[in-house]
């Protein structure tokens, strides 16, 4: 574990200390295999890219592999790869293994020493070989060096244990200075800092603070104001970017009073502060959701458009509580935002409290609108019973105010302030919650749906509950549920209903009644929780009407009107309106559900049944079911249904006529009479296809 961390820490250093550094020099197979060799015995060279190379007990099997493999089989063995002595700083030797079997092989290592003996100034880096590159970092690098690899196998079952198809020089490149690095960074300070500067070890390090001279870094810079501290490094005559990072010192302020007495104080915006605190009450414990005390309201009112002052900083001891004096150093990022001001305080270190006042009651339910009575419980959070004293006017609470004794059920709104009082006769901070009851009305008919549905929009609609003893579902499409009693008809739209026609629905839905482009409905907005299907397979008539008859007021009826012709061919689409006539009256059809499918055609009679929908000023009618479209003529001649005339079809007819019957369907010609006339017609409609 030791030799695989360090192998880590070194290899990490070669990616960080020497990012500027570039290949100097490459030994690579074939490129660098001018030598047969057929044993791993044997002592050799190889020159490549104008370095030549030794190699010991390395074989590339007479120049015929594009790599070089060490380690024997059945015996212990030792190889090397070295170089001559180099004048470049080399920082670092990657070596490329193509295979390698890690548990036989006792050590891998490079050397570098000032002599070819290996005996002086020898820095050592261990490395754990893997397949891959692997990376020998060398911690100083220096000119004039000797280089060598050392491979230490133990005995194995094959030869070969290593196999090598690149070694690479690194050397500094002092054409590219890595940018200084400067820490901390910058930000709000709240003290004296010393600051320090790191870079690449070969660079000098130079800073300066805002537009002054330039100074040589050799010990951390002591920042004590504003300002901005930059910093670049230099090899040689080469120069890196230049990094900056700017402080901001904090201000001190005596009192709070002191810091908001500051004209530009509320403008001060993530500026640090330092601000003494005596004795301030604490007002309230800023607590969230999930029960974390974040911070503490403060009894400052700085400008009407603030109308809060918190200390910001999470973790509030759980000792604290409203009512007591909190004195202190607040040291923090000063804020404003929309009505409150806060300090982001980087701790409560230092803080105290005096307990003066008991703490402030507890009101449940919270402030907030319900949609029925609301039982109202009062609680001294310090279990220690003290008097509770509360009003429902929103006047403040005093001695003379009711006292709390046991829950109470509010059945109108209400302001409620409550106090605590404690055995000393000292008063806590008030505790105030705004409860509005704001209760739904109830209606038991469609016909009193109808008649209080007045609003024209989702945004003055009212909220109303439809508690209906049963109301029958006469269709359903989507979200779309058209329902019907003795008193009229209606539509109830909300998502995840689940009925279908022919359901009695009971129980309640609760939701906004108002006109959608002129069609009433009930928007369901708590999902049909408390919907119940009191029976199932009812049966659903549609009332047979004229379309002279339709008004308005008809609104989500289910009606059946017979008869009806297409003024032109139509091809089904949700996206266009039919226009039928009984001959007297135009009635406009919308597939709003997508229901229909194929195409109609013009002259073609039929029998529709079909909801009454008011849009706008108009009247349209929607088909819920496909069913609910009957063919009343011969046209089309498919008498099947298939939706494809053929041979099918002239069977059906010829059997109807076998059968002596009058059938609508099958009577193509319209003449009421089922004949040969009929096999005729569809026979010849075969052959125009």
């Amino acid at each position: 574990m030791k030799k695989l961390l360090l192998s880590f820490v070194v290899m990490l250093f070669a990616v960080c200390a020497y990012a500027g550094d570039v290949v100097y020099k490459t030994l690579s197979f074939p490129g660098g295999n001018s030598a047969e060799i057929a044993s791993y015995t044997e002592t050799w060279t190889a020159t490549c890219d104008g370095l030549t190379w030794t190699l010991v007990n390395f074989n590339n099997n007479k120049n015929v592999w594009d790599v070089v493999k060490c380690g024997r089989k059945n015996v212990e063995s030792t190889a090397y790869i070295s170089t001559p002595q180099i004048s470049e700083k080399i920082t670092k030797v990657v070596v490329t293994v193509d295979a390698c079997s890690p548990t036989k092989v006792k050590a891998s290592y490079l050397e570098v020493a000032s002599d070819a003996e290996f005996t002086k100034d020898v820095q050592k880096v261990d490395v754990t070989i893997a397949t891959g590159q692997v990376v020998y970092a060398i911690p100083t690098a220096k000119e004039n060096q000797y280089y060598r690899l050392t491979f230490d196998c133990d005995a194995a079952s094959s030869n070969g244990l290593i196999t090598i198809s690149k070694v690479e020089l690194f050397k500094y490149d002092a054409s590219s200075v890595n940018t200084p690095t400067i820490s901390p960074k910058g930000g709000s300070i709240y003290a004296a800092t010393p600051v320090t500067i790191t870079a690449d070890p070969e660079a000098e390090i130079y800073y300066f603070i805002d537009e002054g001279m330039p100074h040589q870094y050799v010990e951390p810079v002591i920042i004590d104001k504003s300002c901005t501290l930059g910093a670049y490094a230099m090899i040689g005559e080469s120069q890196s970017e230049t990094v900056t990072e700017s402080f901001v010192m904090a201000t001190s302020y005596s009192s709070l009073q002191q810091l908001f007495d500051n004209p530009t104080a509320p403008n001060l915006d993530g500026v640090p502060v330092i601000v003494q605190i005596e004795d301030e009450p604490i007002m309230d414990i800023v607590t969230t959701n999930s029960g974390n005390r974040n911070g503490v309201l403060l009894n400052y009112y700085p400008w009407a458009s603030q109308d809060m002052f918190e200390l910001y900083c999470g973790n509030v001891p759980e000792e604290w509580k409203e009512g007591d004096l909190l004195s202190g150093v607040a040291i923090g990022e000063y804020k404003v935002w929309g009505k409150g001001i806060e300090i982001a305080l980087v701790s409560w270190e230092g803080f105290t409290v005096k307990n003066v006042r008991p703490a402030k009651p507890i009101i449940t339910p919270k402030t907030g609108t319900y949609d029925a009575d609301q039982t109202v419980t009062i609680t001294d959070p310090s279990g220690s019973n003290f008097t509770i004293y509360y009003t429902l006017d929103g006047s403040e609470p005093t001695e003379s105010s009711a006292i709390y004794e046991a829950p109470f059920v509010l059945t109108e709104t209400a302001t409620v302030k409550a106090v605590c009082v404690d055995d000393d006769d000292v008063m806590s901070f008030v505790t105030t919650v705004m409860i509005t009851i704001d209760k739904p009305t109830i209606y038991t008919t469609i016909a009193e749906l109808i008649e209080n549905c007045t609003a024209t929009g989702a945004s003055d609609a009212p909220v109303v509950t439809f508690k209906p003893s049963n109301v029958l579902v006469t269709g359903v499409n989507g979200s779309s549920v058209f329902i019907s009693d003795e008193t009229g008809a209606f539509l109830l739209y909300g998502s995840g209903a689940e009925y279908v026609r022919g359901d009695m629905l009971s129980g309640s839905m609760t939701g906004k009644l108002y006109s959608y482009n002129g069609m009433p409905e009930l928007a369901v907005n708590d999902k049909w929780a408390d919907t119940k299907v009191a029976s199932q397979g009812n049966a659903v008539t549609a009332t047979k009407v004229t379309p002279a008859d339709i008004t308005a007021a008809d609104a989500n009826k289910f009606v059946r009107m017979e008869g009806l012709e297409f003024k032109s061919e139509a091809t089904v689409s949700n996206k266009v309106n039919y226009t039928l006539t009984d001959g007297t009256t135009e009635v406009v059809i919308r597939d709003n559900y997508s229901n229909l499918s194929g195409v109609f055609k013009a002259g073609g009679i039929y029998n529709v049944n079909v909801f009454v929908i008011p849009f706008k000023d108009n009247i349209q009618y929607y088909v819920v079911s496909a069913d609910d479209i009957e063919s009343a003529s011969g046209e089309p001649a498919d008498v099947n249904g298939d939706g494809i005339v053929d041979t099918q079809d002239v069977l059906a007819v010829y059997e109807t006529i076998q059968a002596s019957t009058n059938d609508a369907r099958a009577d193509v010609n319209g003449d009421k009479l089922v004949d040969t006339q009929d096999v005729l017609a569809i026979y010849e409609k075969i052959q125009n296809q």
